[in-house]
């Protein structure tokens, strides 16, 4: 692996949050979800305009992994609900540290606002990921996207 580098997200790199976490949700084969679920999770190219404005809003703070100036991967922190509402890499760049790295940049972050725990809405196959990371199973959302109900588990640790 190249030389990683963690930045703020622009809104230039919309395009390229969107095609990590497409490929990423592409790349799932553990089981946990159906291909009718993972078909819906997936983002549209609809979903860039999206990315932008999370980019753009306050209430987020995305976090770029970089290895050698191309998109790796990237987290969300959602810091006035004290949540991780996202951490994808491209599987390109999996198992190699950066989603771990990711988690804690957000955390520093979270910190820095004065957090003093996090929770995190979490894919079925990431959740033994942050359990590794401290964070405690502590329940379950259903989400329906395009029609579809897709299960995730909530986790939470005190930082």
């Amino acid at each position: 692996m190249g030389s990683v580098r963690f930045r703020q997200a622009e809104a230039s790199d919309a395009q390229a949050l969107w095609w990590t976490k497409h490929a990423a949700i592409d790349s799932i084969e553990t089981g946990e979800y159906t291909d009718d679920e993972l078909r819906a999770w997936k983002p549209d190219g609809e979903a860039v305009g999206d990315f932008e404005r999370a980019i753009e809003s306050e209430t987020f703070d995305i976090v770029l992994a970089e290895v050698d100036g191309e998109a790796a991967g990237y987290g969300v922190l959602n810091f006035p609900d004290e949540r991780i509402d996202a951490v994808f890499v491209h599987p390109e760049y999996s198992r190699q540290g950066i989603a771990s790295s990711v988690v804690r940049q957000l955390e520093t972050r979270a910190r820095m606002y004065g957090s003093t725990d996090l929770t995190i809405v979490s894919s079925l196959n990431a959740k033994a990921f942050y359990e590794l990371l401290g964070y405690q199973e502590t329940g379950s959302k259903t989400q329906t996207i395009d029609g579809v109900d897709i299960e995730f588990a909530i986790l939470h640790k005190e930082l």
